[in-house]
């Protein structure tokens, strides 16, 4: 690869920060580039279509698998996979799956291994990345003089957030109510939120046709009053009603405030479309979908067809829960000769801090991690990591299959980098929605050095191009 000239390496840089393309530092007040590959990475269309259609598909496993485990009989396993839930996420863990199942958007995470990209696990709760997204692609096309495109993920966001809203409308106000108003949305945050960039932009765009604020809860409140729609609850913005509310918080985050504990367990009368669904994203669950879809008589008992395991069995890598097995399904058989192929990773965290890469296991900085994961002064070994991760009580963790990866030779665009080649890692993430018929089916690629990658760990972003 010839590396782009210098003055190309600026303009995107320049591009992408006239957009915003930036994350926020509260603990030393101020933005930090996001670093944005020259180079693109490239789907084919028909590619692109499979993938969003599979994980559709393996979307639509979660709920039979969750009824399974709600299951008196599963109440040990269902303890392991849920383990670190508390509070309203675990209350909400015990309802009807499929009132947990209605998100304007969900992202699915994949990583490139033997000629294919495999979902490595999902995010629900904060599926974030979509206008981050949009800003590096636009920032490429913009630098290459390229058409910029009607729309992206932000605007699909937003389309689907509507979308689920009229559903609503129409059974709580019939078919004669107006869904074409100019809506009221509040962009419900916490203080310093690292990633104020992307609800700004939001904000920029959704309120070219709709009233948009971003808020933090001390700002919002939900009120029993009479009128309004869905009735007869609704939330004020201090004094001005509000009709969706677009959840960018963790749910756990809320506790001191009853009145919106209340409204996210009703959250289809609250209008919001991202509603707890923590169990749904943690990486145990995401390991028993993986564990079920392998084994014939598991299958059979949660009641998965043919064509739903298949899916299942094509894009998801072998990824087990640690444990015992006790729980009443196979666990992961974790052998020391194994560790190259493998990765391990804690069910509820983010950011990337808490996965292992069992093909770096000895290095200087996983091993620094590993002793400030377990407490351990010396070297980590694979049998002292798993006698730590097993004792836990408040978190379970997984381990999965090690994907290839694909490798992203490019510079990047950053006011504080050089411009030497890096060859690197990029990963796709796929947006899908709950809508019926789907209003969402965009995506994301991040960048990085190394094989963790993740933005809050260093990462970039690579312009996504679907062709």
């Amino acid at each position: 690869m010839v590396g782009p000239s210098e003055t190309f390496r600026q303009q995107l840089a320049g591009e992408a920060a006239a957009r915003g393309l930036a994350v926020w530092q509260a603990n030393d007040s101020r933005w930090r580039p996001i670093p944005l590959a020259t180079e693109p990475v490239f789907v084919p269309a028909d590619e692109w279509q499979g993938l969003v259609a599979d994980c559709r598909t393996v979307l639509s496993a979660f709920p039979l698998v969750l009824r399974w485990l709600q299951q008196p009989a599963r109440e040990r396993l269902r303890a392991l996979v849920f383990r670190g839930l508390e509070g309203i996420e675990a209350e909400l863990a015990a309802r009807d799956p499929e009132a947990s199942l209605d998100h304007a958007t969900i992202r699915f995470d994949l990583f490139w291994h033997a000629g294919s990209w495999r979902v490595i696990e999902a995010n629900c709760t904060i599926p974030a990345m979509q206008a981050y997204s949009d800003m590096a692609r636009d920032a490429w096309l913009a630098t290459t003089q390229r058409q910029l495109p009607d729309e992206g993920n932000t605007t699909q966001l937003l389309a689907s957030l509507i979308g689920l809203h009229r559903r609503d409308h129409r059974e709580a106000a019939g078919q004669g109510a107006d869904l074409d108003r100019r809506l009221r949305i509040a962009i419900l945050h916490r203080p310093d939120d690292s990633q104020m960039a992307e609800l700004s932009h939001f904000k920029l765009v959704w309120s070219r046709n709709h009233q948009v604020n971003l808020c933090t809860p001390d700002q919002l409140a939900w009120r029993e009053a009479s009128g309004g729609i869905p009735a007869p609850g609704r939330f004020e913005l201090l004094t001005n009603p509000v009709d969706l509310v677009y959840r960018h918080i963790f749910a756990w985050r809320l506790a001191p405030r009853l009145d919106l504990l209340a409204a996210l367990r009703q959250h289809r009368h609250a209008g919001i479309y991202n509603p707890v669904s923590a169990h749904y994203e943690a990486k145990a669950f995401f390991a028993l979908v993986s564990t079920i879809a392998d084994d014939d008589s598991l299958s059979r008992e949660v009641g998965l067809p043919a064509s739903l395991r298949d899916a299942i069995k094509r894009r998801v890598p072998w990824t087990r829960v640690i444990g015992d097995h006790a729980q009443g399904v196979p666990v992961a058989d974790i052998r020391s000769s194994d560790l190259e192929h493998l990765v391990f990773k804690c069910s509820y965290s983010y950011g990337g801090g808490q996965v292992f890469v069992g093909s770096e296991w000895n290095t200087a900085p996983v091993q620094e991690r590993l002793r400030a994961a377990t407490g351990v002064s010396g070297a980590v070994s694979l049998d002292l990591f798993l006698q730590h991760v097993r004792s836990q009580i408040r978190q379970a963790w997984i381990v999965q299959k090690r994907m290839d990866g694909m490798r992203h030779k490019t510079t990047l665009a950053h006011p504080d980098l050089d411009a030497r080649v890096i060859n690197g890692f990029a990963d796709l993430s796929v947006f899908v929605d709950c809508n019926q018929p789907p209003q969402c089916a965009g995506g994301v690629s991040r960048f990085a050095s190394g094989p963790v990658v993740n933005i809050g760990t260093g990462g970039g972003l690579a312009p996504l191009q679907i062709v």
